[in-house]
């Protein structure tokens, strides 16, 4: 029997799975876990309709973890780290400004990151779940941000493209530009700083500018092994792609066909169930979230069909065909052909936009070229699939629903007094009350973690505590899987998005039987003594 053609998926969230990180895997000390970092940061605002407070939280999770359930908000999988700060600088240059921000935007992550990086050197002993000491090291996996802070990450200027050469007027070219090494920036730094001395902010940023750098003179992953900038930082669907169509291809498509004609359109659409129908249309739309934009990538291509010339057509389509192949759940090679000859077609037809006179700036003037910064970092998706695994894993989605957690709530929980300690205090309670609900949760369930791996015999010795007014013999589980341990406690409230369901039917039975002691039952509110009659 003749045997089908191998295809290499990079569906896996698991970075063992992956060449990159096998070959790293390769390179540790046999025995080693290699347990990847992902960081996330981003500003928020948390006063509520006046106060002007914002807070910029560096949240972190892990790799390892399957990514169906660190992209369920509601498991908590991104944590805080720590607030960063910012700052109000006095100097009268707004340059400089700019630069002393983006360097203690750096020297507070270089700080915060100490710890992660020594145990990415040489490995840090840690324990598992079941108190087993393992020899672990933590490189930097990914870096989920948006692309102002993906600039600012990667220590390059305005106008340049965080992971590749590139530059603004480069934005529009059909191909991948060299990617920006850290090697290549340190090379930069290194022969600025052989002028320039880096606190002569003027001299040196002037140095900095003739290689399209920020200025910042010591980024937090010049020491973090196997850390590179156009590896971690991963692309972002959330911002990259569904804000970009609204951004660009909405308004392109508005400009094309007119904005009474196209809300027209979507106002006659028939309703369908599960889909927003837009019966104002869409052109005086204003706030719109993530959802609104993948709402209208739905509709957008039947609506302007007819109205705009076949290559206007086929260019927005190309981009809308891009978006949905990379954000699949599984990606082999064949899908990262298909998601490259996607991108290609839109360059094909991208002329006819132009020629529509569908681009246009501020003002409604006429823009005639390409540089748009966005359009640039689709280049890098497929090559940063094959390195790190699916795109849809690292979407902003997941860590922007975690500052409502981590920062939002906590902040708006004070006195609106310092909320950097108030915030920490909030969360430090909240995690005692977690910690102590899943702790009593799994001592009702009768779950013995250490009788996993120990023998009948060891096990049957173990200390078990059982509760004062069991009358059976208690009993214990043993379990190794978070989801099997999900289905068997039941907390007072709940600890992730897994549900479970109570089939009161079989409650009902046991209760009447009594074959489980385990099971609960109602409190006692009357007695029999208080309906006897007195003496």
């Amino acid at each position: 029997m003749q045997l089908g053609k191998c295809r290499c998926a990079y569906s896996s969230s698991e970075l063992y799975f992956l060449t990159y990180y096998a070959q790293q895997q390769k390179n540790l000390p046999v025995g080693s876990t290699l347990l990847g970092t992902v960081l996330s940061s981003d500003k928020t605002r948390v006063s509520a309709i006046t106060g002007d407070r914002c807070a910029h939280p560096l949240l972190i999770s892990l790799a390892n973890v399957k990514k169906d359930f660190r992209n369920k908000a509601s498991n908590h999988v991104f944590h805080l780290l720590a607030l960063l700060p910012i700052p109000r600088f006095l100097h009268p240059n707004k340059r400089i400004r700019g630069v002393l921000t983006s360097r203690l935007f750096h020297q507070s992550l270089d700080i915060v990151l100490a710890p992660l990086k020594e145990a990415a050197r040489i490995g840090v002993m840690m324990s598992d779940p079941l108190g087993y000491k393992r020899f672990c090291f933590t490189p930097l996996a990914a870096y989920i941000v948006d692309t102002p802070e993906a600039i600012l990450i990667s220590g390059v200027a305005g106008k340049t493209s965080p992971m590749t050469m590139a530059f603004y007027k480069q934005f529009g070219d059909n191909f991948r530009h060299e990617p920006r090494t850290a090697s290549t920036t340190i090379a930069q730094l290194m022969a600025i700083e052989e002028n320039t001395h880096p606190w002569d902010l003027t001299s040196y940023l002037a140095g900095a500018e003739k290689f399209r750098l920020n200025g910042v003179h010591r980024p937090f992953w010049r020491d973090f092994p196997l850390a590179d900038p156009s590896t971690f930082l991963t692309p972002e669907p959330l911002h990259h792609w569904h804000k970009s169509f609204w951004d660009h291809d909405v308004k392109w498509c508005i400009a094309a066909v007119g904005a009474a004609e196209i809300d027209f359109r979507f106002s006659v659409l028939h309703p369908h169930t599960a889909f927003r129908q837009f019966k104002e249309g869409i052109s005086a739309l204003k706030q719109v979230t993530g959802r609104e934009h993948r709402n209208v990538e739905r509709y957008i291509i039947p609506v302007i069909a007819g109205a705009v010339p076949s290559s206007f057509l086929l260019a927005v389509r190309a981009l809308l065909e891009f978006r949905y192949l990379a954000q699949a759940p599984v990606i082999d090679d064949e899908t990262c052909a298909q998601i490259a000859s996607a991108l290609l077609d839109f360059h094909t037809n991208k002329q006819a936009i132009i020629d529509a006179k569908a681009r246009r700036g501020k003002g409604n003037s006429l823009i005639a070229n390409w540089f748009i910064p966005k359009l640039e970092l689709l280049q890098s998706v497929v090559s940063n699939i094959q390195l790190n695994g699916v795109a849809i894993q690292w979407s902003a989605d997941i860590t922007e629903n975690a500052h409502i957690h981590v920062a939002k709530t906590p902040a708006r929980s004070g006195n609106n007094q310092d909320y950097e300690s108030q915030t920490c205090r909030y969360l430090d309670r909240s995690d005692k009350v977690s910690q102590f609900n899943l702790a009593t949760a799994i001592r009702s369930a009768n779950i013995d973690f250490r009788a996993l791996f120990d023998s009948e015999e060891d096990s049957s010795s173990l200390d078990t505590f059982p509760d004062d007014d069991s009358d059976s013999e208690f009993d214990t589980t043993t379990i190794s899987t978070t989801s099997a341990l999900l289905k068997l406690i039941n907390p007072v409230s709940a600890l992730s998005a897994t549900s479970r369901t109570v089939n009161y039917f079989d409650m009902a039975s046991q209760l009447q039987h009594h074959s489980n002691n385990s099971v609960p039952r109602p409190f006692r509110i009357l007695q029999e003594c208080c309906f006897s009659s007195q003496p």
